[in-house]
Protein backbone atom coordinates (compact mmCIF):
# COMPACT_ATOMS: atom_id res chain seq x y z
CA UNK A 1 0.00 0.00 0.00
CA UNK A 2 1.47 3.48 -1.12
CA UNK A 3 1.62 6.23 1.12
CA UNK A 4 -1.09 8.03 0.57
CA UNK A 5 -0.29 12.02 1.62
CA UNK A 6 3.51 11.26 -0.04
CA UNK A 7 1.53 10.28 -3.68
CA UNK A 8 -0.86 12.85 -3.55
CA UNK A 9 2.36 15.40 -2.57
CA UNK A 10 3.57 14.09 -6.06
CA UNK A 11 1.00 14.98 -8.12
CA UNK A 12 0.83 17.88 -6.85
CA UNK A 13 4.48 18.89 -7.23
CA UNK A 14 4.23 17.14 -11.32
CA UNK A 15 1.22 19.45 -11.88
CA UNK A 16 2.94 22.57 -10.41
CA UNK A 17 6.24 21.92 -12.30
CA UNK A 18 4.28 21.37 -15.85
CA UNK A 19 2.17 25.07 -15.03
CA UNK A 20 5.96 26.79 -13.67
CA UNK A 21 7.42 25.36 -17.21
CA UNK A 22 5.02 27.55 -18.88
CA UNK A 23 2.97 24.10 -20.07
CA UNK A 24 -0.74 24.19 -20.56
CA UNK A 25 -2.10 20.58 -19.15
CA UNK A 26 -5.01 18.46 -19.48
CA UNK A 27 -6.37 15.41 -17.77
CA UNK A 28 -5.10 13.34 -20.42
CA UNK A 29 -2.06 14.68 -19.87
CA UNK A 30 -1.64 14.72 -16.60
CA UNK A 31 -2.18 10.70 -16.78
CA UNK A 32 0.66 10.14 -19.14
CA UNK A 33 2.76 11.80 -16.88
CA UNK A 34 1.87 10.39 -13.12
CA UNK A 35 -1.05 7.52 -14.26
CA UNK A 36 -3.58 9.26 -12.30
CA UNK A 37 -6.61 11.07 -13.64
CA UNK A 38 -6.48 13.45 -10.83
CA UNK A 39 -5.49 16.45 -12.38
CA UNK A 40 -8.28 18.84 -11.15
CA UNK A 41 -8.21 17.95 -7.82
CA UNK A 42 -4.59 19.05 -7.57
CA UNK A 43 -5.45 22.22 -9.23
CA UNK A 44 -7.71 22.97 -6.22
CA UNK A 45 -4.95 22.18 -3.70
CA UNK A 46 -2.30 24.26 -5.35
CA UNK A 47 -4.72 27.14 -5.45
CA UNK A 48 -5.66 26.83 -2.19
CA UNK A 49 -2.28 26.03 -0.41
CA UNK A 50 -0.29 27.99 -2.81
CA UNK A 51 -2.52 31.00 -4.06
CA UNK A 52 -1.53 30.41 -7.47
CA UNK A 53 -4.29 31.86 -9.74
CA UNK A 54 -4.75 28.96 -12.07
CA UNK A 55 -6.46 29.88 -15.43
CA UNK A 56 -8.82 27.36 -17.38
CA UNK A 57 -9.88 26.96 -20.95
CA UNK A 58 -12.48 24.57 -22.39
CA UNK A 59 -11.11 23.11 -25.37
CA UNK A 60 -13.62 20.65 -26.61
CA UNK A 61 -16.97 19.61 -27.43
CA UNK A 62 -16.45 16.87 -24.30
CA UNK A 63 -15.53 19.61 -22.00
CA UNK A 64 -12.04 18.50 -21.46
CA UNK A 65 -10.27 21.72 -20.05
CA UNK A 66 -6.74 22.75 -20.28
CA UNK A 67 -5.48 24.20 -16.97
CA UNK A 68 -2.47 27.12 -17.35
CA UNK A 69 -1.09 30.19 -15.65
CA UNK A 70 -1.42 33.77 -17.45
CA UNK A 71 2.23 35.58 -18.62
CA UNK A 72 0.73 37.64 -15.09
CA UNK A 73 0.27 34.66 -13.36
CA UNK A 74 3.53 32.93 -14.24
CA UNK A 75 5.84 35.96 -13.24
CA UNK A 76 4.49 36.28 -10.28
CA UNK A 77 4.28 32.82 -9.36
CA UNK A 78 8.71 32.50 -10.51
CA UNK A 79 9.05 35.76 -8.39
CA UNK A 80 7.73 33.92 -5.48
CA UNK A 81 9.39 30.61 -6.38
CA UNK A 82 13.15 32.92 -6.66
CA UNK A 83 12.09 34.45 -3.57
CA UNK A 84 11.45 31.31 -2.01
CA UNK A 85 15.25 29.96 -3.44
CA UNK A 86 16.88 32.75 -2.05
CA UNK A 87 15.79 32.34 1.16
CA UNK A 88 16.56 28.75 1.23
CA UNK A 89 19.90 29.76 0.22
CA UNK A 90 20.84 32.38 2.35
CA UNK A 91 19.09 29.99 5.68
CA UNK A 92 21.63 27.21 4.31
CA UNK A 93 24.67 29.49 4.19
CA UNK A 94 23.96 31.06 7.53
CA UNK A 95 23.47 27.53 8.95
CA UNK A 96 26.54 25.88 7.55
CA UNK A 97 28.28 29.20 8.90
CA UNK A 98 26.90 28.62 11.95
CA UNK A 99 28.88 25.62 12.88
Amino acid sequence: MRNNKSYKQKLITVAMQELISGNRITTPDFMELTGSWRLAACIHLIEQRYGWHISRKVINSTGMVMHYLTTEEFKRVKATEVAASMATVKSTKKENNDD
